[in-house]
C-alpha cells in the first residue's frame, strides 16, 4: 500500500472538503469517527475512513482522516491518501508515525 497523498490543515479545510469542492468529487463514508488512543495523553483523536474513484483514471482509493484536539482549544485535521484499503493496523502506523506522500508500508 502506498500513500498517495497527505494534507495537514489547521484551520482550513479539510483535504476531503477540497476533494469535494474544488474536485466535484464526492467521498463515500466506509467507517465513521472512532476514538483513538496515540500520541500525548491530553490530545483527542478520532479517526474515519472514506473512499472515492479518481476522476483521472477511475482508480479507487482509500482516505483516512484524523481530527485531533488538545485542550483548551486547538483543533486540526490530518489526511492521507492511500491506494489500497488499510488495515486497522496499517492505519495506526500512518497517524501514529504522521507518515509523508510516497511512503510504502
Amino acid at each position: 500500500m502506498q500513500v498517495m497523498q497527505y494534507h495537514i490543515a489547521e484551520d482550513g479545510p479539510k483535504l476531503r472538503d477540497i476533494t469535494r469542492d474544488k474536485g466535484g468529487i464526492e467521498c463515500h463514508l466506509v467507517r465513521p469517527d472512532q476514538p483513538v488512543v496515540a500520541g500525548f495523553s491530553f490530545t483527542e483523536r478520532a479517526v474515519s475512513l472514506w473512499t472515492y474513484t479518481r476522476k483521472t483514471n477511475g482508480q479507487q482509493v482509500w482516505l483516512i482522516e484524523m481530527t485531533v484536539f488538545s485542550p483548551p482549544d486547538a483543533q486540526w485535521y490530518e489526511s492521507w491518501v492511500v491506494d489500497a484499503e488499510p488495515t486497522d493496523e496499517q492505519i495506526m502506523t500512518i497517524i501514529t508515525n504522521s507518515v509523508e506522500a510516497g511512503s510504502v508500508l
